[in-house]
């Protein structure tokens, strides 16, 4: 990230699993984050899209703001400034 900035790149889409998306949380290198849904329910036995975050206390989870929806046919999007 730090080379990105260094060669002027201040904005970077990152289309991550869990393990990508929970180390770029944990580092505190996002700004805005887009998730996905579509209307069906896997259970448990679905991979989660945020790895492990160790945050221990619901006072220390990762709040949105500017929180946005947005609907495309049945899927929707959830747009959240970090």
């Amino acid at each position: 990230i730090k080379l990105l900035y260094k060669r002027s790149i201040f904005s970077l889409l990152i289309e991550a699993g869990g393990t990508l998306a929970s180390s770029f949380l944990k580092e505190k290198c996002l700004q805005k984050v887009y998730f996905f849904y579509a209307p069906k329910l896997l259970g448990a036995e679905a991979k989660s899209g945020i790895g492990p975050l160790e945050i221990g206390a619901l006072s220390k989870a990762v709040p949105f703001h500017n929180v946005s929806i947005q609907r495309f046919a049945e899927d929707f999007m959830i747009e959240a400034s970090l």
